[in-house]
């Protein structure tokens, strides 16, 4: 019967494979898990995104997956992306995507988010930009 190590002796083995000690902090990227939409996001995929990739309007919306570039060093990363899509042909997977579409769900702007969404959108024209937040029932423009 095997016996799990403690992470001293985990330590100690890395420090003695490779001569230097293993990096302290945060764990890196490949063993955390993916991080996944708040309730806000989520009702938004739901209750807009959702129906209209149904409807075969857009594509399946990805949550945070592209970073976009804004500045020196800065990046805006937003909530969801998707492509309009303007023509089907038929019985074929062929669509023709039309524009490149960012959503972001706000409960509550912080100065700098803001500044970050409207840096990001000047700095991509191609780019359509909907920033919404829920007022009772219905999604409004933030």
């Amino acid at each position: 019967m095997s016996r799990g190590i403690s992470v001293r002796e985990a330590e100690a083995l890395v420090k003695r494979a490779t001569g230097q000690a293993p990096p302290k902090g945060r764990v890196p990227s490949a063993s955390r898990p993916p991080k996944q939409p708040n309730k806000w996001e989520q009702a938004y995929f739901d209750q807009v995104l959702y129906p209209q990739y149904a409807a075969g309007e857009i594509t399946f919306p990805k949550y945070e997956s592209v970073k976009l570039k804004y500045g020196t060093g800065a990046y805006y990363t937003p909530d969801w992306v998707c492509w309009r899509i303007i023509a089907h042909r038929p019985n074929s997977l062929r669509m023709a995507l039309g524009t490149m579409e960012v959503h972001e769900v706000k409960g509550h702007w912080f100065p700098a988010g803001k500044a970050r969404f409207k840096a990001a959108r000047l700095n991509h024209p191609e780019v359509e930009f909907f920033a919404k937040t829920l007022d009772g029932r219905m999604w409004v423009d933030a």
